[in-house]
């Protein structure tokens, strides 16, 4: 969520910040909260798998030169 919130003026989100708006959001649309979670679930997961591949490419690279 933060690095949503990086990417948008804070006064496009409200008195409230990204907290309240999400809030807000989610209590007008509850069908949307199994995928946000899910979402929420999944991105650390890919950011691990990224990071890791991220390094493993970076020390071939190194044992190249």
């Amino acid at each position: 969520m933060a690095a949503l919130a990086v990417h948008v003026p804070a006064e496009d989100w409200g008195d409230g910040g990204i907290v309240k708006w999400l809030r807000d959001e989610m209590d007008s649309h509850p069908e949307y909260i199994p995928g946000f979670l899910e979402l929420l679930t999944v991105l650390p997961e890919v950011y691990k798998l990224t990071s890791v591949a991220c390094e493993e490419h970076a020390s071939s690279f190194h044992l190249i030169n």
